[in-house]
């Protein structure tokens, strides 16, 4: 899925060159200890004083995250 959307990246802003390699990085296995947690972005968004925090998309590894201040 994220291989697809790096292509279709790519492709819509006309860059050249292999991004391919960028899915490669995450599939090492350090990668996934600096990640932070589904619970963790919210909590950073309501420390900065955010209120009404939630997550209004996910979609696989995809995920938006918002409040309003």
């Amino acid at each position: 899925m994220w291989k697809e959307w790096i292509a279709e990246k790519q492709t819509a802003l006309k860059l050249a060159g292999d991004y391919t390699s960028i899915i490669q990085n995450y599939k090492e296995p350090n990668h996934y200890r600096n990640l932070d947690t589904i619970t963790d972005q919210p909590a950073a968004l309501k420390e900065t004083g955010f209120k009404d925090v939630d997550c209004f998309y996910r979609y696989g590894m995809f995920v938006v995250y918002g409040g309003r201040k």
